[in-house]
């Protein structure tokens, strides 16, 4: 039965060549959107899954308020890695990063120099912790030197040409020279580390050595043994404070308390952050590298959701304002026989047929964009064609949008009456069609919408380009 629903929905097809063609056209167009949004969004939900142990993984962060001034940091102070894996069993294992910013980088012995913009220092046992395996190197002791560096396979192909670097020595802005002693893979872009591509050993950072818990400069990370939560260790954490913190202070303003840092209006306060929260839920003022917000993701989403209301609202407008052609059709199946459930089931299955095409059509069209895309996100989004559960949604989400596009217009047609649409009256025997009229009052009100939006934009844009800013602008260079 299905066989010839589907054999006379593609006959009926061909011969509505260009109505099918703006369906087709119009639902691969929004699908298209809903692509590429839901692959961006999944890009930005699963930002630092890859590692090993990540759900096990937080970061240690500061909220300070010390006279007057208030900080939000993502780090905190030099002994706090060692000290939580000495004094707390719920500790595996810690790391620290102390970013340096950038600098000039060049083999030594060579004349050309090239700029890395995102270098840190990185405790011995980073690439363990996070289960980074090395190209070049062994993962546990080529961080141990103290001039010793790793290099992302990018950066030591820029610098030598190859990945075969182990034993190079590099100058850091004509003044310290590093031996590359490992090589590893470039950090993945949905990654809180993507940026990095040179990591010093910490062992050369004096500082780092240093027992100075009024200096939070250090992103620390610590992995939590199975089976403990985070939400466990929160006050231990807070007692942080006056065994180690308060003694320290102590030595430079004898005589302070607890009490008396509570009651000039000051707070120390540590807490945890899931590794795979940090890219979308910190707000934190000084991060490893740019971080987005899961505000953008709601209203991507409440976009791409949008985007696909509009297509099938679009083709439900089409579909029943080209249903009028189709009343003679539908007349003669009803007097032939065919009752209200069968003519649905073929109507449906037409708008599946379009969904499915259009499918096609969206693929390609996602194809051709995201490069582009891309280039304007800087993210490297793929389609993942090699994802079973990819298709699967993908597949379950055409066919419901076909169900759901296909379904007014297919209980409109098969509310036909025979004997009022052979006789050409077929404007009368479906009703007065408020739906109809709810659907396209609700497609000119969007567009309607969206010419002022992009109105007001293009205002806007315009009001920032020309506004005087009360000074000339022009021959000025900042230093």
């Amino acid at each position: 039965m299905f066989k010839n629903y589907l054999k006379i929905a593609w006959r009926s097809l061909k011969k509505q060549a260009f109505f099918t063609f703006l369906n087709t056209f119009g639902l691969a167009i929004g699908m298209a959107g809903a692509l590429i949004i839901s692959l961006y969004i999944y890009d930005e939900l699963s930002y630092d899954k890859m590692f090993a142990d990540a759900d096990r993984i937080y970061r240690i962060d500061s909220d300070i308020k010390f006279g007057g001034a208030e900080i939000k940091a993502g780090e905190s102070a030099a002994p706090m890695a060692e000290t939580l894996k000495r004094d707390y069993p719920q500790v595996e294992a810690s790391v620290r990063f102390r970013t340096i910013g950038s600098a000039y980088v060049k083999k030594v012995g060579g004349n050309r120099s090239a700029k890395e913009n995102h270098i840190t220092y990185a405790d011995s046992t980073v690439f363990e912790f996070f289960g980074i395996d090395l190209l070049a190197g062994d993962a546990k002791t080529a961080l141990t030197g103290t001039n010793s560096l790793v290099l992302t396979k990018t950066a030591a192909e820029k610098h030598f040409g190859s990945t075969d670097v182990i034993g190079q020595n590099l100058l850091l802005d004509n003044t310290d020279t590093y031996t590359v002693t490992g090589v590893i893979e470039d950090m993945p872009k949905n990654s809180y580390f993507n940026d990095y591509s040179v990591f010093l050993a910490m062992a050369g950072n004096v500082a780092s050595r240093e027992d100075n818990w009024g200096g939070n400069n250090y992103f620390t990370f610590i992995k939590l043994i199975p089976g403990a939560k985070a939400e466990d260790f929160q006050e231990p954490l807070q007692g942080m404070l006056e065994r180690y913190m308060l003694p320290w202070a102590q030595k430079y303003f004898p005589g302070m308390t607890a009490e008396s840092f509570a009651a000039s209006g000051n707070y120390i306060r540590y807490h945890t952050m899931p590794l795979t929260d940090i890219h979308l839920h910190s707000d934190k003022s000084s991060e490893m590298s740019a971080t987005s917000s899961i505000q953008n993701i709601y209203i991507l989403s409440f976009i791409g959701l949008f985007l696909i209301i509009l297509a099938s609202v679009n083709f439900m407008n089409l579909s029943t304002a080209h249903s009028l052609k189709r009343a003679k059709e539908v007349g003669v199946r009803k007097t032939l026989g065919s009752n209200k459930l069968n003519l649905v089931f073929q109507f449906l299955t037409e708008s599946g047929l379009i969904a499915f095409v259009s499918l096609l059509a969206a693929l390609l069209i996602t194809l051709v964009a995201l490069p582009f895309f891309n280039g304007f996100t800087g993210k490297s989004i793929e389609i993942p064609f090699t994802r079973p559960l990819f298709w699967l949604a993908l597949l379950g989400a055409t066919m419901l949008l076909g169900l759901l596009s296909g379904s007014y217009p297919a209980f409109f047609m098969s509310r036909f009456t025979p004997v009022k649409t052979l006789k050409g009256n077929s404007s009368e025997s479906v009703g007065n069609g408020r739906v109809r009229n709810a659907l396209v009052i609700f497609q000119f009100s969007i567009s309607v919408f969206l010419i002022i939006s992009t109105l007001v934009v293009f205002q806007q844009l315009n009001y920032i380009q020309n506004k005087d800013l009360g000074f000339s602008k022009d021959q000025v260079l900042l230093i």
